[in-house]
């Protein structure tokens, strides 16, 4: 401004009313006054800061020399009143640094010298699972079982251990599991170990000569011995070939229960035995495989929504048992739009050699190396081994045999081969991935169709598109599903499918807890 005879009123503590004219005489560039000023009390003399070419000086005048007319408030120019200046000629620093509140702030993911603590190799607690305990009583005794998992790991996450226990039982119902992994150079390897049985139930009932009601208990114990060890060698970000070893030797264990009741429902016989000659002979195995990685994918909320991800797997088993397996697995995941997928995945799962068939046309060996299920829910929906019923099988000729279930014996076999497609959609999730920005439970619904086939040397496959047939043909199933992400910590699926192979079942809802392929 041109001084500022008509910018500023200035009142006197004695509340005399002065009129800023001829101060501006003299005083070159002035551009705004500071509200800083101070008024001596006797002799009248005025002090005040004036903000000049940006910086601050201080001026003074005597009040005796001001004229004596007022200035009214309402004539004042208030946009001279912004400090600095509202619109300046010269770039402001000082309005440059408050625009920039982190300049003087230290940059982020930087820590001070005195926080900073050497590297420690040694392991540290991670995590503990939540542990479980459950006590029991009955005629027969007490029971007492329970579970608990802990991990450990370094500061850098190169070096992982974990640990599990779980006990149910008596002693030899104890088992766990070690697990150690090394990641600190490329040459990733890792080993581990444990024990881990598995207990069974069976019961029959009959009577004595004398019509006493025997009930006989059996609990069956298979213990399955482990120790292996894993190997890797990352080419890429995103490829890699991975080596593992290992023995495993499967035992049994029976405890037989005897119970005989007269007919007033009195006990009058109690026993218990371990028949062990009723037993299989144990089985040991030893495996080796070769496999080639790679996995560019993008993982959403409740499945891959982007990139490819594949698995060829060659292993030997050797033993009582001697077979190759084959595994191929490929997935592709085309993301078009933001908030669509179009998802397929094509695997196969194959055991082979002369000994395996063999064994699986034996009768004295065919329960040595059991066929696979085709029917798993990550695999065909529609075809869970559960849902089947009694309806959907062939009943024995004349009461006698046990007859058979071609609806169900079509999905065993040592061979499999499985094709999915899906097209994913995310109803519910966040405004960069979602229809609807609800973040708190991530909802993706897909439209899917499973087809599948199970064979091997002993039952071949007959590619004859029928929907009912004793033979091993194509099972299909087609229909919608939606998965969850539940807090995080599960993803919940459920489904509805229409099982094509399965004409007395028809359409009926699934579920499991598993992300999406």
């Amino acid at each position: 401004a041109d001084g500022f005879s008509d910018i500023y009123r200035l009142e006197l503590g004695s509340g005399e009313v002065l009129r800023v004219t001829e101060l501006a005489t003299g005083v070159s560039g002035i551009t705004a006054m500071s509200p800083a000023m101070s008024v001596a009390s006797e002799t009248g003399t005025v002090v005040f800061s004036v903000f000049d070419e940006f910086e601050y000086h201080v001026y003074s005048v005597d009040s005796r020399d001001m004229p004596e007319e007022a200035v009214r408030v309402a004539e004042l120019d208030r946009s001279a009143r912004m400090l600095p200046p509202k619109d300046p000629e010269v770039p402001s620093r000082i309005a440059r640094f408050l625009d920039d509140p982190e300049s003087t702030l230290p940059a982020q993911g930087t820590y001070p010298r005195d926080a900073a603590r050497d590297y420690d190799r040694s392991l540290s607690l991670d995590y503990i699972t939540q542990p479980t305990a459950a006590v029991g009583q009955d005629r027969f005794g007490t029971l007492a079982a329970g579970s608990v998992a802990a991990f450990f790991s370094d500061m850098l996450g190169n070096r992982n251990l974990g640990v599990a226990v779980q006990a149910q039982g008596t002693l030899r119902d104890l088992g766990g599991q070690v697990v150690y992994q090394n990641l600190e150079r490329r040459w990733n390897w890792g080993a581990g170990g444990g024990r881990v049985p598995l207990r069974f139930f069976q019961q029959g009932i009959g009577r004595t000569p004398q019509g006493n009601l025997v009930v006989q208990e059996d609990l069956i114990r298979l213990n399955q011995t482990q120790g292996f060890g894993l190997l890797s060698y990352a080419i890429n970000q995103t490829r890699r070939v991975e080596f593992s070893a290992g023995l495993t030797r499967y035992s049994f264990d029976l405890e037989r229960i005897t119970l005989e009741y007269n007919q007033a429902g009195q006990l009058v016989r109690f026993s218990e035995t371990s028949p062990d000659d009723q037993l299989p002979a144990p089985t040991t195995l030893a495996e080796a495989s070769v496999a080639w990685v790679g996995d560019n994918s993008y993982f959403g909320f409740t499945s891959p929504v982007r990139g490819e991800r594949f698995r060829v797997e060659l292993g030997r088993t050797a033993g009582t048992a001697d077979f190759g397996t084959i595994l191929l697995d490929y997935r592709r995941y085309m993301n078009p739009a933001s908030n669509l997928t179009f998802a397929v995945r094509g695997l196969h799962v194959g055991r082979y050699g002369s000994e395996l068939d063999r064994k699986v046309t034996d009768p004295n060996r065919s329960g040595l190396i059991q066929p696979q299920f085709l029917g798993w829910q990550t695999f065909m929906r529609g075809y869970s081994e559960h849902s089947f019923e009694r309806r959907e099988c062939i009943a024995p000729r004349d009461g006698e045999g046990i007859g058979s279930c071609p609806a169900y014996e079509r999905l065993l076999g040592n061979r499999i081969a499985v094709l999915n497609t899906e097209v994913r959609v995310p109803l519910v999730g966040t405004d960069r991935y979602g229809i609807v920005d609800f973040g708190f439970l991530p909802t993706e619904i897909s439209f899917f169709a499973d087809a599948g086939l199970a064979w091997d040397s002993a039952r071949p496959a007959n590619l004859e598109l029928t929907r009912s047939s004793a033979d091993r043909i194509p099972v299909v199933s087609t229909g919608v599903s939606a998965r969850f992400n539940v807090l995080g910590f599960m993803i919940l699926e459920v489904y509805y499918a229409e099982p094509w192979q399965r004409p007395v079942k028809g359409g009926h809802w699934g579920f499991q807890i598993a992300p999406g392929w």
